[in-house]
């Protein structure tokens, strides 16, 4: 509808003459006049926003919202605008006079152009807008859809055309509110030395996201044993702010020593780590970290005419730092890779005694390298 408008606009231009008639509409006059349906949205110049900052806030408990996805959507839709954004977690209080009390604290940020925050779930879902330089809120029924997508989208388009019209006016398609923000309590005295506190007080925090994976799991162990390989599976915590922390747990496939008597070798790596994420909100985010490794293991010898055979179990210790990449292909489904290097601070050499003579049977590497690749889902 608003490129059929725009062409037939410009059609009518072509054929009006060069000089202007008196009684004819200016542009601005023109916008003014221009009224929307609730199915349209506005364009206008990005330059008259350019530089101004946008804050959203969304519920913390709606399934359909989710921060990093509305954040990626919005980076989408505001490219090339030059406007800024920054999305925020709301309180479970859902009542507007909270709301405009939240949303009043930016007043007075010269760069800050419009606070949106979204309400209801389901058929319900509202959008609405605080202008902290005019001190006005507006709101608007969102579309009906199941689809997280097409939510995110919709949402996304429309704070894009609503910012970049705020310069003109009272934005089309949005219905005035009435209500007001809750009158603060009168201050308490303040004794004559002591000074205002002047912060604000600050958003709520997202709460971490978890996830889990899947993933194939390979080590180097000792020159006669150059690389085991297993599986492993993890649990992940991550922050709002990027932060990381997990937990790995892993099998490798047992390791028959080569020579007299016959031994088996297991190993069960398990691994503690925290690092950091970069990029949020990218589909693709590398990961720096460190581990804490503690790798029980346990070997069995087989008894021969020669040999009496026995078993015997010890534990391994190393801090290991690392490196990974995580790419997200679908809404929480991602890949990753992930490499370190291990350094045993705890290490543990297997000995065989061959007529009352102690003889090396198995002497571990100092520094290993252990690697995973597998899929992971983020809840």
């Amino acid at each position: 509808m608003l490129v059929a408008a725009i062409g037939a606009w410009l059609l009518g231009r072509a054929t009006e003459p060069s000089e202007p008639r008196p009684d004819e509409e200016s542009p601005a006059e023109a916008a003014e006049a221009t009224e929307l349906g609730d199915d349209e949205l506005i364009e206008t110049s990005p330059s008259a926003a350019s530089g101004g900052r946008i804050v959203i806030g969304i519920p913390v408990r709606d399934p359909a919202v989710v921060g990093d996805e509305l954040d990626r959507a919005l980076g989408g839709h505001l490219a090339g605008t030059g406007l800024r954004h920054r999305v925020a977690a709301l309180s479970d209080r859902g009542e507007v006079e909270h709301r405009l009390a939240w949303a009043s604290t930016f007043t007075g940020e010269a760069q800050v152009l419009a606070v949106f925050w979204l309400e209801g779930t389901g058929d319900e879902r509202r959008l609405y807008l605080f202008d902290p330089r005019a001190g006005a809120t507006w709101v608007r029924e969102l579309p009906s859809t199941d689809d997280s997508d097409a939510l995110l989208e919709t949402v996304g388009a429309m704070i894009r055309s609503i910012s970049l019209w705020l310069e003109h006016g009272p934005p089309p398609g949005m219905a005035a509110v009435a209500a007001s923000p809750p009158e603060p309590a009168p201050p308490p005295p303040i004794a004559p030395a002591s000074l205002p506190s002047a912060a604000a007080p600050a958003p709520a925090s997202m709460p971490p996201r978890w996830g889990i994976e899947l993933a194939y799991l390979g080590s180097t162990l000792a020159t006669d044993v150059p690389w085991q390989s297993g599986a492993g599976l993890g649990v992940e915590l991550e922050w709002a702010s990027g932060a990381v922390g997990g937990l790995t747990v892993g099998a490798l496939s047992p390791t028959l020593l080569d020579g007299a008597p016959e031994t088996r070798l297991w190993r069960v790596p398990v691994g503690l780590s925290g690092g950091y994420r970069f990029r949020s909100g990218r589909a693709l985010r590398p990961l720096v970290d460190g581990t804490l490794v503690a790798e029980p293991w346990r070997w069995s010898a087989r008894t021969t005419d020669e040999a009496i055979g026995r078993s015997g179990a010890a534990v391994r210790i190393a801090v290991s730092p690392g490196v990974g990449l995580r790419w997200e292909a679908w809404r929480g489904l991602a890949l990753l890779l992930h490499a370190r290097a291990d350094i045993w601070v705890l290490n543990s050499d297997l000995v065989v005694s061959i007529g009352g003579t102690r003889v090396p049977r198995l002497v571990p590497h100092a520094i290993a390298a252990c690697a995973r690749a597998g899929v992971g889902y983020r809840f």
